[in-house]
């Protein structure tokens, strides 16, 4: 394959999709990984003869709250079930299915849409 895409983002993590990620990233783009899978060797060639940006990226772990072990999503729903984190003002934009060009454009151009979570609205 010539060229490639300029961003890949990987959710699963693996040796294979790594691989995988960096043969389809263009010179100079960018693989970000977000899964997370248990390490293994993978080819690492293309990503110094392309030079491609590997970047990392995880919002989640295991915490310690109200002296329980506890991952981040579960405490994150415990506070939301309690009523102790509202999330409705993050909610900037909504829109109809058939409105999803705009929903779209919304989200690509977050900085004059001011957009923060757009929704879809099935009601």
């Amino acid at each position: 394959v010539m060229g490639g895409v300029a961003i890949v983002y990987d959710c699963v993590g693996s040796a294979d999709t790594i691989e995988t990620a960096l043969r389809l990233t263009d010179g100079k783009g960018k693989v970000v990984v977000i899964g997370v899978d248990t390490p293994k060797r993978f080819e690492w060639t293309p990503l110094w003869f392309r030079e491609i940006s590997l970047v990392g990226s995880m919002g989640a772990g295991v915490e310690h709250f109200r002296g329980r072990r506890m991952h981040t999503f579960e405490i994150f729903l415990e506070l939301l079930w309690q009523k102790k984190i509202d999330v409705k003002p993050l909610v900037t934009h909504r829109f109809r299915l058939w409105q999803y060009k705009d929903a779209f454009k919304v989200c690509l151009n977050k900085q004059s849409s001011r957009s923060i979570k757009v929704l879809f609205d099935f009601t």
